[in-house]
């Protein structure tokens, strides 16, 4: 009986050692677990400054391309299109009939082709026309 005695307190002792070793292989695991948590935040944090980044350069560069000009005109022209239709429509809600009252000017062809020439002449207009207006009198 003693001698199973001393049989179970040494099975005992290595039971013990072996929870004590799991424990600090635990505390070691845990150790682990949180460095490579902290590591893959500091990658996340990285990846996301290098994504926003690169965003943010590409963005610069598509609002200075060719590409977003002409969206921006595809844009502004169907506004200006709808527009002048609502404005038709107005006319005929109110009674202006086509018949009646002739309106060649209410075209929208016409209207962007005389947008154009206003543009043109916008742009052939010298600072020193505006200086002096065609009506004042030259002294």
């Amino acid at each position: 009986m003693a001698a199973e005695k001393e049989a179970l307190e040494a099975d005992k002792k290595v039971v013990y050692a072996k929870f004590v070793a799991m424990v600090a292989e635990k505390g070691a695991l845990k150790a682990k677990f949180k460095d490579a948590e902290a590591r893959a935040e500091g990658e996340i944090r990285s990846l996301k400054d290098e994504a926003e980044n690169a965003w943010s350069h590409g963005k610069e560069e598509f609002l200075k391309s060719s590409e977003f000009d002409d969206l921006c005109a595809q844009k502004s022209l169907a506004y200006f299109v709808r527009g002048f239709k609502s404005c038709l429509a107005q006319f005929r809600a109110n009674g202006y009939t086509e018949e009646e009252h002739p309106t060649p000017f209410l075209s929208v062809a016409r209207a962007l082709e005389d947008l154009s020439n206003d543009e043109e002449e916008a742009d052939d207009d010298s600072p020193e026309d505006e200086a002096t207006p065609t009506n004042s009198p030259v002294l």
